[in-house]
């Protein structure tokens, strides 16, 4: 049997949090759970004063965890799921829950370290759901939920889920349809996986591959129907076309993953094969950064500090760079109506927040980090993998595909190819 705490943080006897948790608790009757209810407001909770936080830390330090005020980390710890509902007051959530947190953040009870200090799961709960109700409008990701999820990921908590019945008072006539479609949202999400993240994953230094040897033809994305914005074109870089060409196969498995995206996501392409003269330029771009950024590297250690953020520039078709493939795309995420997402960084960026799973460590930009996961996966169940440092970049086909699949790369480069299509392209 499960066993699920529901901590109760609210004081009104006509709390619409409180009423929208209990709704959802009675979903949970058909489920073999045994719930038990904690009513925050009638424990005898203080925020700690000097000397029981010196106390506390002795405890800690002797492994002395008999005494009762454990009790609460205890019986978080070992709930297999927790509920806590919390009304949004002054811009937070009550303060005995904050008083109740400094009770249950116990180290070694409801978190710990490895040796190598590393965060070591001490609670058994898989989930944790936050149900909060305002009155005026809650931002998408606001403090509080940055802070619960926050406090997740120190106790090893890794589905977080956060609802919010907002608007209740601006919209008083439309209080009992929020409420519902709140609580609808909220059952229908427990059917749903936790959401997927992105792994911290290192850019591979790949000295020997052969490749395959694959011949296909260079297609136009915009006569797939994708939204092109052609990026070195639109930076009047010599040699760029206003069209983004990749592979066919490639083109097949873009339209793939824009057709897994949610309701309301479409594709849009950045890049796509690229001329080796693109490249040399590029290269020498963004070695000229690191350089200016990282005085006293060796030549060797500069090429692969840029190497994070774009290949170095082959004439050696057997090991060309990802671009000059075909089978390397920069890709971002629009709306139905055309608008770009927020992605954290834009195209191109050089900065440490390029890298696909920053905001997975770093919660500044929850938005930021939900449209790369949606990307992400999206692309990788249709058959690309991810350049690690750069969010925007996936491939089929070529050596970095080769290496995370454990497969053989399949394109050779296409060296600086002219498509006599009527394509526009830059000349100096």
């Amino acid at each position: 049997m499960k066993r699920v705490l529901y901590i109760n943080c609210t004081v009104r006897n006509d709390s619409r949090t409180a009423g929208l948790c209990s709704a959802y608790l009675k979903e949970l009757a058909g489920e073999d759970v045994e719930i038990t209810e904690l009513k925050l407001s009638e424990l005898d909770l203080h925020p700690y004063q000097a000397e029981e936080l010196e106390k506390k830390d002795k405890d800690i330090a002797d492994d002395n965890f008999l005494s009762s005020e454990y009790d609460l980390a205890r019986q978080f710890a070992q709930a297999d799921e927790i509920i806590v509902s919390a009304p949004y007051w002054d811009a937070a959530f009550p303060s005995v829950l904050k008083i109740y947190i400094e009770h249950i953040y116990v180290n070694k009870i409801t978190f710990s370290y490895t040796e190598d200090r590393k965060r070591k799961k001490m609670c058994r709960a898989k989930r944790l759901v936050y149900v909060t109700t305002a009155g005026g409008f809650l931002r998408r990701h606001s403090s509080v939920q940055i802070y619960m999820e926050e406090l997740c990921a120190v106790f090893g908590i890794e589905d977080f889920r956060f609802y919010c019945a907002r608007g209740l008072d601006v919209h008083p006539e439309k209080t009992a349809q929020i409420l519902a479609d709140t609580l609808q949202e909220m059952i229908e999400d427990r059917k749903k996986p936790a959401a997927r993240g992105i792994p911290d994953i290192q850019v591979p230094e790949i000295a020997e591959y052969t490749v395959a040897g694959l011949e296909e033809d260079l297609v136009s994305l915009k006569e797939r129907g994708f939204e092109v914005s052609s990026q070195y074109y639109l930076k009047q870089m010599p040699g760029a076309m206003a069209d983004c060409y990749v592979r066919r196969t490639v083109a097949d498995m873009l339209e793939k993953a824009q057709a897994l995206l949610p309701v309301g996501y479409r594709l849009k392409i950045y890049d796509g094969y690229r001329p080796i003269r693109i490249q040399q330029a590029l290269w020498h771009h963004f070695r000229k950064i690191v350089v200016e950024k990282n005085p006293g590297l060796s030549e060797q250690e500069i090429d692969f500090q840029t190497s994070f953020f774009v290949s170095k520039p082959s004439l050696d078709l057997k090991h060309p760079s990802l671009h000059n493939t075909g089978g390397a795309v920069d890709v971002t995420l629009i709306l139905e109506d055309g608008d770009d997402v927020d992605m954290g960084t834009s195209f191109d960026s050089f900065k440490d927040t390029a890298w696909s799973a920053y905001f997975e460590k770093n919660n500044s930009n929850l938005d930021a980090r939900e449209n790369r996961r949606i990307l992400y996966h999206a692309m990788l169940d249709a058959g690309f993998t991810n350049l690690p440092s750069e969010w925007w970049h996936y491939d089929y086909g070529t050596k970095f595909w080769g290496y995370f699949t454990g497969k053989q790369p399949l394109y050779e480069g296409l060296g600086d190819v002219l498509l006599g299509r009527g394509e526009k392209i830059l000349t100096q």
